[in-house]
């Protein structure tokens, strides 16, 4: 089966993507090889996290899994690493929201922390038709990256809409031919 690592370096231009608008790029002169559009109101692609840190010229606020640990034990929130934790870490001012990402047996991406539900189904023994089935607050990655790109393009005027993820190594639950321990 194909890792989540193989399957996400397919995506790591739409998550570059996802933070800017629409318009072409160019190449930057600099060292980082960040790049700018040719219209002067379009956004910088950020290539690396220097490149985002000096555009921001000050602390970056980011949205832990959304709005923070919370698997349904505070009402008032909502579930973590969902599409309306995400969308409200956003609307509260942080410019980056931070994601887990799992892969289903089919090999689609999903936004969920940890590699297993809660009575042990390893995700990735479940395709994404049945995990929408058993937990349809488990949103896909295509549903985050589009948020993302929502958000950017309603704040032209500050940076937004970021995404970053967080890659765990499967539990030996999930990955019993994992010897790395």
């Amino acid at each position: 089966m194909r890792s989540l690592y193989t399957a996400l370096l397919g995506l790591t231009a739409a998550l570059t993507v996802a933070a800017c608008s629409d318009t072409p790029t160019q190449p930057l002169d600099g060292p980082t090889g960040a790049s700018v559009s040719p219209d002067p109101v379009a956004r910088p692609i950020y290539s690396t996290v220097q490149d985002l840190l000096s555009a921001a010229g000050g602390p970056v606020a980011i949205a832990h899994r959304g709005m923070g640990e919370n698997l349904g034990e505070d009402p008032t929130r909502p579930i973590e690493n969902t599409i309306e934790a995400l969308r409200l870490g956003f609307e509260s001012g942080a410019a980056v929201v931070e994601a887990d990402l799992q892969m289903t047996a089919d090999g689609e991406i999903v936004v969920w922390h940890d590699d297993f539900l809660e009575d042990y189904t390893c995700i990735n023994t479940l395709t994404r038709d049945q995990l929408a089935e058993r937990a349809p607050w488990i949103d896909s990655f295509q549903a985050l990256l589009q948020l993302a790109r929502r958000h950017n393009a309603q704040n032209p005027d500050r940076l937004s809409g970021l995404v970053t993820v967080d890659l765990k190594p499967a539990s030996p639950l999930c990955d019993p031919q994992d010897v790395t321990g």
